[in-house]
């Protein structure tokens, strides 16, 4: 399971099943999350955006979301966006077969970016089969 947290600007990558036991940090930022007998579950990189484009984020969490079946999702990204990363983004998006929501949400979303909100959201559908 991928997630991203836009509170934390945090991606999870969850691989196995189980509680963490131990963690370890490979580098600052990157800690791997380790079960019993040092099992690898899962890893977080933490300030995921400063090291990951916020487009391919977004692709990681629509990827996972459409894995799962969803056909909505919502993306939250961390304060320091800027309307080039915004608009890579929702081009990316579109690319992937997802569709962002109608003018109301969009609106908001921008509106949130512009004022330099502690967050900008973004909601998507996945495109419905022609």
């Amino acid at each position: 399971m991928i997630r991203y947290d836009g509170r934390a600007d945090a991606l999870h990558i969850h691989l196995g099943d189980g509680a963490v036991q131990s963690q370890r940090e490979l580098r600052p930022g990157v800690i791997l999350h380790l079960g019993a007998h040092e099992k690898f579950l899962g890893l977080e990189i933490r300030e995921a955006s400063r090291h990951i484009a916020l487009k391919d984020l977004g692709r990681l969490v629509l990827g996972e979301c459409a894995y799962r079946g969803a056909c909505k999702a919502v993306l939250e990204f961390p304060k320091a966006v800027n309307r080039a990363d915004y608009e890579q983004l929702i081009a990316a998006t579109q690319a992937d077969g997802w569709e962002v929501a109608p003018a109301r949400r969009r609106v908001q979303a921008e509106a949130a970016l512009a004022a330099s909100a502690p967050k900008a959201l973004l909601f998507v559908r996945r495109k419905q089969p022609a």
